[in-house]
């Protein structure tokens, strides 16, 4: 299974741009990334890069070539993992960690909500009921998220209320999985999922990376460090560009 940019970029915060493949597969080795990781950055088709977003354009026309429900298996477990990195960090790491959890967010369920929910409510059975539990779980999971950004990362319940979240977006992946995703694989050819997948290609040139410490001046990641809403919001509109260009969804 290929990475994809957001799981890449996690080993990628510290690096200078421009840089060449040889130095960025360096980097990932030196922050302890795993195989997937370092033969995603290997397997790049060129050897110069200019900066961040050209590195995970550059992984992410690698991960069209999957379809949307590997992407979105891929990310459950990617949730899952920065979830519990948040819950044991401890001040400012805590802080960056909790807005890389918000864009992950963004990315997988605008993904869901512009792509992959509409193709389910019309190709699988009793679909328009399974996809509105899921939004209502979304949609729960949203406001829990805003909350937390209220809260602070340095609130004494920040990590009760971050592990109940926790909690609830796990259990709304897994009804994902059984009563959603199986079933587009049933129900949509193989390569209708595949298209899908661009609609993550759109959602990553808007929330690539954690911000690099180069680009703090960037109007982009100040914004997608600003409350989760913003960032939901961002992330939408460029799917809804996608989805229009592309006429998918």
């Amino acid at each position: 299974m290929t990475a994809n940019p957001i799981e890449v970029q996690r080993y990628l915060g510290d690096v200078d741009y421009p840089t060449s493949k040889k130095s960025l597969v360096e980097q990932a080795r030196q922050q302890g990334a795993d195989e997937k990781v370092v033969q995603a950055l290997q397997d790049l088709p060129r050897d110069r890069f200019a900066s961040p977003n050209d590195v995970s354009q550059a992984i992410g026309t690698q991960a069209t070539q999957r379809d949307v429900v590997e992407i979105l298996l891929a990310q459950h477990n990617e949730i899952k993992d920065l979830f519990a990195r948040v819950s044991s960090a401890q001040g400012a790491r805590k802080e960056q960690l909790f807005h890389e959890l918000v864009r992950l967010l963004a990315v997988h369920e605008n993904a869901e909500e512009v792509v992959v929910h509409p193709a389910a409510r019309d190709l699988i059975p009793k679909g328009g009921t399974v996809v509105n539990e899921r939004l209502q779980e979304e949609a729960d999971a949203k406001r829990a998220l805003a909350d937390l950004y209220d809260l602070g990362v340095d609130h004494r319940d920040f990590d009760r209320h971050l592990d109940a979240l926790a909690k609830s977006v796990m259990a709304h992946a897994t009804q994902e999985e059984h009563q959603e995703l199986t079933q587009l694989r049933k129900h949509a050819d193989a390569e209708r999922l595949r298209r899908m997948a661009g609609a993550f290609e759109a959602a990553q040139s808007i929330a690539p990376t954690r911000p690099h410490p180069a680009a703090g001046e960037s109007a982009i990641v100040n914004l997608l460090v600003g409350p989760p809403t913003a960032v939901f919001d961002k992330v939408r509109d460029a799917m809804r560009d996608w989805r229009k260009r592309t006429g998918e969804g």
